[in-house]
């Protein structure tokens, strides 16, 4: 892709460049040599931003500014050089943004603990940087289709090289004009899975779980298959049937309970308040046939994790909430 800059553009990356420099140096304790550090982090900067960075010019004038002064210059500089750059080449937007980055990363090298100012300056700069991806109409345009084939609302959150953008589209209930919140609070759903396996490794490094001892020594009031280790249920090679249905690869269709994507909306209507007990799930899908013999295939399912929570709650004593709170949650401080 072809990038034309005018005098005047280049001026604007190399005050956002030098001036994030600059900034950096002035919020620190060792201001030459930070900035001889950042500055060659820039210089080292390849395509189209470097051969800009590289011709240094007297257009930058930033001495003997306070930090307060350079960061009302600097930070808005850096916002409108992402915005310059993102709109005519993406690839050279995300090329300068990595390079002020490492440049600031460089800044922040110090034989003493880091500074407090610095660290609080480097999140400033980034934050600046990504104010820039906030506009993604490609983005807006995607979820507008989603809700045009028919869905009432749609959020949607991405954080990724080029910053964070959060929009959404549609209703934030059937009848209602209230577009979804793109702040509000969402089921995980799945991704507690990693924090369960995670709870399980914990145990292990406890001496309280052993990887390849079969689950149903832990839990033999299930009549889970001897085969079946406690690494399968981590894996997904248990081949036990998932309790949410499965498809099989000749096309054969076995329901588990009723939900949205694998029933009729009828039926999952019906059935949508009720609750299952954990032990419930695991009796469904041993009732079931297996998906393959125990250590053979790799299928998700998500009776393994059903299993592997009541394993947890087995060998403690304490349920899955208490014992995430106690491994994980309180101590990274997470609510």
């Amino acid at each position: 892709m072809s990038i034309t800059l005018s005098d005047q553009d280049k001026s604007t990356l190399r005050t956002a460049a030098y001036g994030a420099v600059s900034l950096i140096a002035a919020a620190t304790g060792s201001p030459h040599k930070t900035a001889t550090n950042a500055t060659i982090a820039l210089t080292s900067a390849t395509g189209l931003v470097g051969h800009v960075l590289a011709a240094k010019t007297k257009d930058i004038d930033l001495k003997g500014k306070t930090v307060a002064e350079l960061a009302d210059r600097v930070l808005p500089a850096l916002t409108s050089a992402m915005k310059l750059l993102g709109k005519q080449a993406p690839a050279e937007a995300d090329n300068f943004r990595g390079t002020i980055l490492l440049a600031v990363e460089a800044a922040q090298v110090h034989p003493d603990k880091p500074s407090t100012v610095t660290a609080e300056m480097a999140r400033k700069i980034a934050a600046a940087l990504d104010t820039a991806g906030q506009d993604r109409p490609e983005l807006q345009k995607a979820i507008e289709e989603v809700v045009d084939s028919g869905f009432v609302g749609v959020s949607l959150r991405v954080h990724e090289e080029r910053g964070e953008w959060a929009g959404s589209a549609g209703a934030a209930e059937l009848g209602g004009a209230a577009k979804p919140p793109t702040n509000g609070h969402i089921r995980i759903g799945s991704n507690t899975k990693t924090f369960t396996a995670t709870l399980v490794l914990q145990l292990v490094a406890e001496g309280k779980i052993d990887l390849d001892t079969p689950a149903a020594r832990y839990l033999p009031e299930l009549g889970l298959d001897e085969r079946i280790t406690v690494r399968m249920l981590l894996q997904h090679t248990s081949g036990v049937f998932n309790y949410t249905g499965e498809v099989f690869d000749d096309g054969t269709i076995v329901l588990g309970i009723p939900i949205p994507y694998s029933t009729t909306g009828g039926e999952w209507l019906d059935n949508r308040f009720t609750t299952y007990r954990p032990q419930e799930l695991v009796e469904l899908a041993l009732s079931k046939p297996a998906r393959f013999e125990p250590g053979t295939g790799w299928s998700y399912s998500n009776t393994n994790y059903v299993l592997a929570r009541l394993l947890i709650e087995k060998v403690t004593g304490r349920s899955l909430a208490e014992e995430m709170r106690r491994l994980i949650l309180e101590p990274l401080g997470l609510s």
